[in-house]
């Protein structure tokens, strides 16, 4: 098993040959950190206090830019009748048998709208308009500004311990499989 932010270039390539060696593929944070859940329309609509506010992704220029790439996504399911985010999920899953979405949700609604995502069927027109709309790599996310890192540190109550044992853990699978 092996997972991939949806936006990264690397997606492209993984995708196909997870299903070559017959290696399941997570789909990690596919509604972008909600940016496809349609709710983000700006920087108002993230409530004080959201996390999203401190993300590279959420800020300035790159959100403004993030959010015309969520427009094709958002014409395709006005005309299909469903959800944003489901057209999002379905593009994820057109990928092939062995692709996973693990979209985050609090709501049980989206919970519900996010699986039914999995029935909605889009014709290989649509999905290679969404590819050359949005194409891996598309999306901007700056890097973390020094002033911003307070939430991803030991500063804002985090333990570095996960960080450690997740280096581990990557060094034993590397040499045990000389990655």
């Amino acid at each position: 098993m092996t997972k991939c932010k949806v936006h990264k270039p690397e997606f492209k390539a993984r995708v196909p040959l997870t299903a070559e060696l017959g290696i399941g593929f997570v789909a990690y944070s596919p509604l972008g950190r909600g940016m496809f859940g349609g709710e983000v329309i700006g920087p108002e609509s993230l409530a004080e206090g959201d996390r999203r506010r401190d993300h590279p992704r959420f800020q300035d220029a790159a959100l403004a830019h993030n959010l015309r790439l969520v427009a094709p996504v958002r014409a395709l399911a006005e005309a299909k009748g469903v959800a944003t985010a489901q057209v999002a999920l379905a593009w994820v899953l057109s990928r092939g048998e062995h692709v996973v979405a693990i979209p985050g949700t609090r709501r049980i609604e989206h919970l519900e709208a996010n699986a039914a995502a999995a029935d909605i069927t889009l014709s290989q027109e649509e999905i290679a308009r969404l590819d050359a709309a949005i194409p891996p790599g598309a999306p901007r996310e700056p890097a973390i500004r020094p002033d911003r890192w307070r939430w991803c540190t030991a500063e804002s109550g985090m333990s570095q311990g996960w960080m450690a044992a997740r280096r581990r853990c990557r060094a034993r699978l590397a040499s045990r499989y000389q990655m």
